[in-house]
């Protein structure tokens, strides 16, 4: 087993989890700092020693204080529903100081937010950081923060800008109800925000974890960007359809939730209400250049659609059947 320790924060949602299982995968030495200790039981049963689990919120001083004890690397997974976005900053500030004290370095997953509506195609790690969007700015306001601290050499910080992601525990309100839908061998209604005819891109959250932890181990990332692309632009409506036909299901409809749907859900649900700002990512093709990417690395990993649907129906038939483990080989 490896020495060094490795601390995810967010290691029960959707990226941090996928870190976590890459990461005990490669035999390395995880801690990670959760408020809900039985969801990690559920989803990393097999882990053994490699996993060490501390109970207690990053919010949370003398917790932080402790999970950072001796931390080599920490992968920031930490996130909060759309309406609770104004406390990130603060969250993310903490975070990095208490990196600082403990002589840790920081890899954050940043998402497309940052550059508002897309200039060229495809989008290079030198686009402009042009947020027009509430979510945009705070997200802007965090990576400013975190390179200002890699400037001032308090921690070293490397960014993986990843898309919109999906794959086993990804349980956002695109991606859980399209699997969850076709799992019921019935076509039915499947909402989809904005244009469903535009092209999109998604990546296999697999393949983000992967990707993440093979920029954090070179020192030669920290103080870069990197674009991780998904398999090739696909429409919304391509794509939930693929989910349909490699369940077995019938084809769905498609109910496009534009601007008028979201403005009269945005009355009654504060994030539907969130989503509105959002919807010109679904709206305007946003597509990641990988060249940086391919340039250090070789190559990144882009599964193909098909197969990473295939796994992740496995994940979500397994999880019906009460096993959430991310751990186990997918079956088909």
């Amino acid at each position: 087993m490896s020495t060094k320790i490795h601390l995810v924060l967010g290691a029960t949602g959707s990226i941090g989890s996928a870190v976590t299982a890459e990461l005990l995968r490669r035999g390395e030495r995880v801690r990670v700092l959760v408020r809900d200790e039985t969801r990690v039981s559920a989803l990393f049963p097999s882990a053994g020693p490699h996993l060490e689990v501390l109970p207690g919120s990053a919010t949370d001083p003398d917790a932080r204080a402790v999970a950072f004890s001796d931390v080599h690397t920490c992968y920031n997974g930490l996130n909060l529903p759309y309406p609770q976005w104004d406390r990130l900053p603060a969250i993310h500030r903490a975070v990095v100081q208490a990196a600082a004290r403990a002589g840790a370095r920081l890899a954050f997953p940043g998402n497309v937010y940052v550059y508002g509506h897309p200039q060229t195609r495809p989008v290079r790690e030198d686009h402009p950081l042009a947020a027009h969007t509430r979510k945009g700015r705070i997200r802007m306001q965090i990576e400013e923060m975190l390179w200002e601290a890699h400037r001032r050499g308090d921690v070293p910080v490397t960014i993986l800008r990843l898309p919109d992601f999906y794959g086993p525990n990804v349980l956002n309100p695109l991606v859980e109800p399209a699997f969850v839908q076709a799992l019921t061998g019935k076509g039915g209604q499947v909402l989809c925000p904005g244009n469903p005819d535009a092209d999109h891109e998604l990546v296999f959250i697999r393949d983000a974890a992967q990707a993440m932890v093979d920029v954090a181990s070179r020192e030669e990332a920290f103080g870069q960007t990197f674009h991780l692309p998904g398999p090739g632009p696909i429409t919304l409506r391509r794509w939930i359809g693929r989910i349909f036909e490699v369940a077995g299901a019938a084809r769905p409809r498609i109910l496009a939730a534009g601007r008028t749907l979201t403005a009269l859900a945005g009355l009654f649900d504060p994030g539907a209400r969130e989503l509105r700002e959002m919807l010109y990512l679904w709206e305007e093709p946003l597509i990641l250049d990988g060249t940086r990417y391919r340039n250090a690395f070789g190559s990144y990993p882009a599964t193909p659609y098909d197969e990473g649907i295939r796994q992740t129906l496995a994940w979500f038939r397994a999880r019906e059947a009460g096993r959430d483990s991310l751990l186990e080989a997918t079956a088909s």
